[in-house]
């Protein structure tokens, strides 16, 4: 509900902002509103492919992390990971941040202390979980052992909702990721604000779960005052879409009512 009163807000203030700078542009009303209407829906798409790819990643890297543990677990004794990561580390402060003739430099090798320090330690704690005496490594034998089963986790619907409780710090770096892309010094000034809330309002719909949408009827069918203000005049059936529905989900209920212009 809020978010249809934002966008109601939208198109009352900013749309009508943009519109008024896209005629002063030289544009004609039938142009001006296009323009408008096709960029919400640009930007949605823009929305909804980057909240996609980011829960497509995010559950990709946390199943990447299980590959790896089992893949680092199914084999390699502690010693051996200990030996592979003195050397993992010995290479990669020589290499990384050395002088050209390998030398390290008295942090590199504090770094090193520290890090190895660290890994010595983890391995005497690993040794302590072992039997002493060979009698109780034999008794040990005896008893059920309890391995602990490694599964790759889809994680889309908690990612969903965490994206959502977040989806408006999100905000800000989706606008700069959208006005990078498409924005430059010759646009027309008083489209800025209208994208920018554009933006926060597709955002705000795509994360959602389910995900909201617009509608848009085609030309030529019936109006539907139920779901559409008129704009200038009054008629039966569509001419064209000015301002989309904003729907809870695909054959939701309105959230906030469009605009359109009948014939």
């Amino acid at each position: 509900t809020k978010l249809g009163e934002v966008y109601s807000e939208l198109y009352d203030n900013e749309w009508t902002n943009a519109f008024d700078g896209l005629i002063r542009s030289g544009y004609d009303e039938l142009e001006a509103i296009q323009t408008l209407k096709l960029t919400l829906l640009n930007i949605y798409d823009f929305c909804g492919k980057k909240a996609e790819t980011m829960l497509t990643q995010t559950e990709e890297a946390v199943n990447c992390l299980f590959k790896e543990y089992k893949m680092l677990t199914g084999k390699k004794s502690i010693r051996t990971s200990y030996s592979y990561t003195f050397v993992a580390l010995s290479l990669l402060f020589n290499f990384k941040n050395a002088r050209p003739h390998l030398t390290v430099t008295r942090n590199q090798s504090r770094e090193i202390r520290r890090s190895l320090n660290k890994l010595m330690q983890e391995y005497l704690l690993q040794s302590k979980w072992k039997p002493k005496t060979p009698a109780a490594a034999a008794d040990r034998k005896l008893e059920p052992t309890y391995d602990v089963k490694i599964q790759p986790v889809y994680v889309t619907d908690k990612l969903k909702k965490l994206q959502k409780e977040m989806s408006e710090s999100m905000v800000p770096v989706v606008q700069m990721a959208y006005l990078e892309a498409s924005w430059d010094s010759g646009c027309v000034e008083e489209l800025k604000p209208f994208i920018i809330k554009c933006i926060y309002v597709c955002w705000m719909m795509v994360v959602q779960n389910p995900q909201m949408c617009f509608f848009v009827p085609k030309s030529g069918t019936d109006v539907n005052t139920s779901m559409f203000k008129t704009y200038t005049r009054s008629g039966k059936a569509v001419d064209f879409i000015v301002w989309p529905v904003i729907m809870l989900h695909e054959k939701g209920s309105v959230v906030c009512k469009g605009v359109l212009q009948p014939k």
